[in-house]
């Protein structure tokens, strides 16, 4: 991939060291190679993460072998999701955006504005599920469980935050009881309405920090980010699950 200049692009902030970018034209094929290689091999996964596709801005080249604009990028980054999907596997990327919905089956997180960011500190403004109330129904988005965890705003427990998007939970690898049991309340829940829209959010009560959301079949959540509280209500009103808080 080349700049205005005609120069290479180059990178060097990320744990594999220097490196230059491949023009995204040519990716669908190298995807095509790695899992042709892979099946010869025997290995047949079940999904692919294609990491950072879907959360980096469209790219642009001006090589003129290969000139690309940033919507053609995008355009063949979709190509090897497809690709991916062709072959019967589960389609991953980093974090949701709405281009990428159509082609995405789950992503890595879906985490707030924070500052200083990207993964830590205070919210920028008041976090609301804008993007679960488009698309809840589209693609399943992961929750870390922990205070202040990647994404989270730092005073705020991110399990609060799956359970208002009815998302799906991450696991430790040597989960303690109560981690458990949350999982288990977020992976029952997501269960129930994994596959509904959101319809509703609101804030109650004085302030932003007590929050509910509601799905098309009637089950609302209810979680205070204050007091850790939440409450799951089926449609004919009766208490699912709930935790007191503090």
């Amino acid at each position: 991939m080349k700049d205005e200049e005609g120069n290479p692009e180059y990178c060097d902030i990320w744990a594999g060291g220097p490196h230059g970018w491949l023009c995204t034209c040519f990716s669908k094929g190298y995807v095509e190679r790695n899992y042709d290689t892979l099946m010869l091999h025997g290995a047949v996964p079940d999904g692919a993460y294609l990491d950072v596709f879907a959360v980096v801005p469209g790219d642009e080249c001006y090589d003129p072998l290969h000139r690309m604009t940033r919507s053609e990028s995008l355009a063949y980054r979709a190509a090897c999701f497809e690709e991916i999907r062709s072959r019967g596997m589960i389609v991953s990327s980093e974090e949701p955006a709405d281009w990428a919905v159509p082609y995405l089956d789950l992503v890595h997180h879906a985490p707030h504005a924070l500052i200083p960011g990207p993964g830590s500190g205070p919210a920028i403004g008041v976090p609301i599920p804008l993007f679960s109330l488009v698309y809840h129904d589209a693609v399943v988005v992961p929750w870390s469980l922990e205070r202040g965890a990647w994404g989270i705003p730092e005073s705020d427990l991110g399990y609060l935050y799956g359970l208002l998007n009815a998302g799906i939970p991450y696991l430790s690898i040597q989960p303690n009881d109560v981690e458990i049991g949350i999982v288990r309340a977020l992976a029952e829940l997501h269960g129930r309405v994994g596959f509904f829209e959101m319809t509703g959010h609101m804030f109650i009560g004085s302030g932003h920090r007590r929050q509910r959301t509601e799905y098309s079949d009637g089950t609302t959540v209810e979680v205070d980010f204050n007091t850790d509280e939440y409450r799951i209500v089926a449609p004919d009103g009766t208490i699912v699950a709930e935790h007191p808080g503090k």
